[in-house]
C-alpha cells in the first residue's frame, strides 16, 4: 500500500479529539469543542494545516496573566501534524508491508494508524512521554481497528523490548539523534526525524 492510499484510507478525524485549540483575532490559542461548532471543528481538522490538540500554561508567564479561556499564557504542546507533512515524511521513511517500525511520539495515534495501514497488524510500536496522549491514543488506534503497541515512556530511549527496526520515524522535536534509535535498527535501516 502507498503513503497515499493510506492517507485516503484513515481519516485524521477519527484521531483528533473533540476539543482542539485554534487561534483566535489575536493570536491566542483557545478551545475549540466540536460540540459547539461542528462545522468549524470539521474544518480545521480536514483542512491542511497541524490541529493543536493540546495545550498548557508557558511557565514564563507570570500566573495573574494566565487565562484559559481566552489563550492568555497558553502553548501548543502536542498536535496533529499538518497531512503534507505527515506524507512527506512517511515517503522519505518507505514503509512497506512487513517491516517493523518505531514511532517516536504517538500523539492522536494517526500517524502510527497510517503505519500500521502499510505494514500491517502487530509491526508498528510508538512511544509517547505523555500518559494522557498515550492512553487516548491507544483508545482511538483500537477503536479504529489498528493494532499497534503504545508505550508510555521516554522516546529517547526508544523500544528496545520490539528492537531491531527497519524504520524509525520521530514525529515529536528532535535536537540530537539519540543513539538508542540506531542501537535498535537493522543495518541498512531508516531513521526519519523533522
Amino acid at each position: 500500500m502507498t503513503v497515499g492510499a493510506a492517507l485516503a484510507a484513515v481519516p485524521r478525524e477519527w484521531f483528533v479529539p473533540d476539543e482542539i485549540f485554534v487561534r483566535d483575532g489575536a493570536g491566542w490559542l483557545v478551545p475549540l469543542r466540536r460540540s459547539d461548532d461542528p462545522e468549524r471543528w470539521r474544518e480545521a481538522v480536514s483542512g491542511g494545516d497541524a490541529v493543536v490538540t493540546k495545550v498548557e500554561f508557558d511557565p514564563a508567564v507570570p500566573e495573574q496573566l494566565r487565562d484559559a479561556a481566552t489563550g492568555r499564557g497558553v502553548n501548543a504542546v502536542s498536535s496533529s501534524s499538518a497531512p503534507h507533512i505527515v506524507r512527506e515524511m512517511l515517503e522519505l521513511l518507505r514503509p512497506a508491508p512487513g517491516m517493523r517500525v518505531l514511532e517516536i511520539g504517538t500523539g492522536t495515534g494517526w500517524n502510527a494508524a497510517l503505519l500500521a495501514k502499510i505494514t500491517g497488524p502487530r509491526r508498528v510500536t510508538s512511544v509517547e512521554i505523555a500518559p494522557d496522549l498515550a492512553e487516548r491514543a491507544r483508545r482511538n488506534l483500537e477503536r479504529a481497528g489498528y493494532t499497534v503497541r503504545v508505550v508510555t515512556g521516554d522516546g529517547e530511549a526508544g523500544h528496545p523490548g520490539d528492537a531491531p527496526y527497519d524504520r524509525v520515524i520521530a514525529t515529536a522535536a528532535v535536537t540530537a539523534l539519540p543513539y538508542a534509535w540506531v542501537e535498535q535498527t537493522r543495518p541498512g535501516s531508516l531513521i526519519v526525524v523533522p
